[in-house]
């Protein structure tokens, strides 16, 4: 497929899209510069070195936060930033200020979540500690920072805590705690891929994406449910090969319940804040469109 078959859902990230998710498709497709993305992102960072301001759009809360801060980590891990970069070491102060030492993890919830517009799951409340999205933010400051360094240090806690948690799991992982798993695999690739341990993970996750992933097609683009591109985020990556047949499935299927405008409605709604949600929408459904474009790309669907 040519990329000029996709100008109606370019043009439509064009129109309605962020400025973020423009100046990542003008670096995907139209040699635009890795800094016009930074300065794009650099508007959803706080003085404190995390991010917030909806950058996650389904919450609203302007402070930091462990998951606006992981969703910036999804956009860094795709620029291939040196090590030593300003914005990533300025991330990395406010990871190692925030990380909470009685449960090993970086809290999903913050605690002014409420005063602001959000979905119902990002209402603060007392929740279970879980690896969503701490496994993640553990993989990036594993590949990243000095190992000598105390952030170092509690992220290695996160990941040894997953290798137990992953090794005596057998029931279905909940999704969204599995990509956050997968995401810190990723990460760990390159300095762990001869780790028996490591490498045990790996097919224990690849055993959960086949249990989660829905079976039922008819589902994919109707309810809020796993599709292969919910876990298979990048390619080359750990499953992309195992589940390329499925990915290309899901493309097709993509091309033809696209609506009239070009892009993919959400599957999803928030029961208060009909405004802010409006706009959510949109900032998602260029966020869905600018992925399905990139992967698309990597895994050579449009040329």
């Amino acid at each position: 497929m040519k990329l000029k078959d996709l100008e109606l859902t370019i043009s439509y990230i064009q129109k309605s899209g962020r400025s973020l998710e423009v100046k990542r498709l003008n670096h995907l497709f139209y040699g635009g510069s890795v800094d016009d993305v930074l300065l794009e992102l650099q508007k959803y960072q706080n003085d404190d070195g995390g991010f917030g301001h909806a950058l996650e759009p389904d919450c609203w809360n302007p402070e930091s936060s462990s998951i606006q801060s992981w969703t910036a980590i999804t956009i860094l891990r795709e620029l291939n930033l040196e090590s030593s970069h300003p914005m990533i070491m300025k991330l990395f102060e406010y990871l190692e200020a925030s990380f909470n030492h009685q449960t090993n993890r970086w809290d999903l919830l913050h605690p002014h979540n409420n005063i602001y517009p959000h979905a119902p799951w990002w209402e603060y409340r007392e929740v279970e500690p879980s690896f969503n999205p701490s496994a993640s933010i553990a993989g990036f400051i594993i590949r990243h920072e000095n190992p000598s360094s105390p952030l170092y240090k509690d992220a290695y806690t996160v990941y040894l805590d997953a290798l137990d948690f992953i090794d005596n799991t057998d029931s279905q992982m909940e999704m969204h705690e599995l990509r956050c798993l997968l995401d810190m695999a990723n990460d760990l690739y390159e300095t762990h891929q001869f780790d028996p341990d490591y490498l045990n993970m790996v097919q224990r996750l690849i055993i959960q994406i086949r249990i989660v992933i829905e079976t039922d097609e008819t589902k994919w683009f109707s309810t809020y449910s796993v599709k292969p591109s919910f876990m298979i985020k990048h390619h080359p990556s750990i499953g992309s090969d195992e589940f390329k047949d499925l990915m290309i499935k899901e493309f097709e299927l993509a091309l033809t319940n696209r609506n009239s405008e070009g892009f993919w409605p959400i599957t999803w709604s928030w029961s208060h804040y009909p405004e802010s949600f409006s706009k959510a929408k949109a900032m998602w459904s260029s966020i869905i469109s600018y992925e399905y474009l990139s992967l698309m790309k990597q895994f050579k669907f449009i040329e």
